[in-house]
């Protein structure tokens, strides 16, 4: 079949009425240069090529059905801008477009009906309102931007605002309008957030909302819920939290990393309720108790809004949250516990990781030998005794303080010298070394 290309190279408007359906056949390239293409009453069915990208408009406007104000068809449609302009019923987007600059809600509403949005360049919302607003669940808004030490970025306008002191890459954001199952039922949007580095983040998000997705939810309460398995269950989110019933947002302070976001009533479910770690690890373990310096705390698997670390039992003494966890080394063999936590549905079991500490050697007190002041030729035994300190292996030398080895343990029994001799003991371990002596 012979492929046949319309390039439309003009200055002024082309307004389209189409018997309700302006058709780009397969194999066929629209090309909009600089001027507005405007499709009243008409759905735009593309199988071909749309190429509106040169400083262009498609307008969107008229009365008719909404089946009957679409972007549908096969093809590859990208758009410098897109304008709604419906005094009457809706448009729909049937199939995946990209905007390269604004899609502007002049009057009416934009379903999502068979196909994603996605804002590349400078593309962006403009105009969006509880009278003009984008929606549909058949479809997402989509735009990729590059986020380092962000303050009050919102990406394509899609209302996700986030500042972070973190550089988090590469961050791709998906707005959709599924009502998921959390508290009841959630609002009618929610924020898909894939930054490149996803933890450590604290950061802070501001989630914009409409009046007409509130689907019953109290303003004046909601709260922020959040999915790391696409939807499937979501946990309730803590922290600190700004709202605004006025403005239409919700803020959340802390959140160390992203995925699905929704907003909802606070509340319990099954699938709040937390899950435990699998696992619990320390980076560094088998020390001396006078090593100085940090352990590093993980854990790995579960679900919750809060990791929480304790020592003594799960639950018992607090000394952390979150993971890794960096701490000072104990002194110590301390066990220490983790467990997921939310404020609405209760605790997880714990997991845990015991931590050997090594102690340092502590010298004796005293020394005493059961015999003194005898004469050279005596013969016979003494016995030398210490008292106190710990350790590994009591030890005695003769000397100095680690001179010579004369033996070890007390009572100490050995053959009487034959010379004024001065006997040194002190505790030793193989990890920690040694203790002072007394002799």
């Amino acid at each position: 079949m012979k492929k046949i290309s319309i390039i439309l190279l003009v200055l002024s408007t082309i307004n389209a009425h189409a018997q309700n359906n302006f058709f780009v056949n397969s194999g066929a390239t629209l090309k909009v240069n600089g001027t507005t293409l405007t499709l009243v009453d008409t759905k735009l069915t593309n199988n071909g090529t749309v190429d509106a990208t040169t400083g262009s408009t498609v307008h969107i406007k008229g009365t008719t059905t909404i089946t009957n104000s679409s972007i549908a068809g096969s093809g590859t449609t990208t758009l410098t801008n897109l304008t709604i302009d419906k005094s009457s019923n809706d448009a729909q987007i049937d199939k995946n477009i990209e905007i390269k600059g604004n899609l502007t809600l002049t009057t009416g509403n934009l379903k999502l009906n068979a196909g994603n949005i996605t804002f590349t360049g400078s593309g962006q919302i403009v105009g969006e309102m509880n009278t003009k607003r984008i929606y549909g669940t058949g479809g997402e808004l989509i735009t990729t931007a590059t986020l380092n030490a962000p303050t009050n970025a919102n990406p394509a306008n899609l209302g996700a605002i986030i500042t972070s002191t973190a550089n988090l890459g590469s961050t791709t954001f998906k707005r959709g309008h599924t009502i998921y199952t959390v508290s009841g039922s959630s609002i009618a949007r929610y924020y898909d957030i894939n930054p490149t580095t996803n933890t450590g983040l604290n950061a802070t998000l501001r989630f914009y909302y409409l009046d007409a997705e509130i689907n019953g939810n109290n303003e004046a309460i909601v709260a922020m819920w959040r999915s790391t398995d696409n939807g499937v269950t979501w946990m309730e989110q803590t922290g600190t939290y700004t709202r605004d019933g006025m403005a239409d947002w919700v803020q959340l302070l802390g959140i160390n990393a992203f995925s699905d976001w929704t907003l909802a009533n606070p509340g319990a479910l099954g699938a709040c309720t937390p899950v435990a770690p699998t696992s619990a690890a320390t980076d560094v373990n088998n020390f001396c108790s006078n090593a100085g310096g940090n352990i590093s705390l993980s854990a790995t698997g579960g679900s919750g809004t809060t990791l929480r670390w304790y020592t003594g039992s799960c639950g018992g003494t607090l000394v952390g949250t979150g993971t890794p966890l960096v701490i000072a080394k104990p002194t110590v063999t301390t066990t220490y516990f983790a467990r997921w936590e939310t404020a609405a549905c209760g605790n997880s079991t714990c997991v845990s990781v015991p931590v050997t500490v090594n102690p340092v050697p502590v010298a004796p007190t005293a020394a005493a030998s059961d015999l003194n002041n005898f004469c050279s030729n005596a013969g016979g035994n003494i016995s030398l005794s210490a008292t106190g300190g710990s350790g590994g292996a009591l030890t005695w030398y003769t000397g100095s303080c680690g001179g010579t080895l004369v033996g070890t343990g007390t009572p100490l029994v050995l053959a009487k010298p034959t010379v004024t001799t001065t006997y040194f003991a002190r505790w030793e371990t193989a990890a920690c070394g040694n203790s002072t002596c007394v002799s």
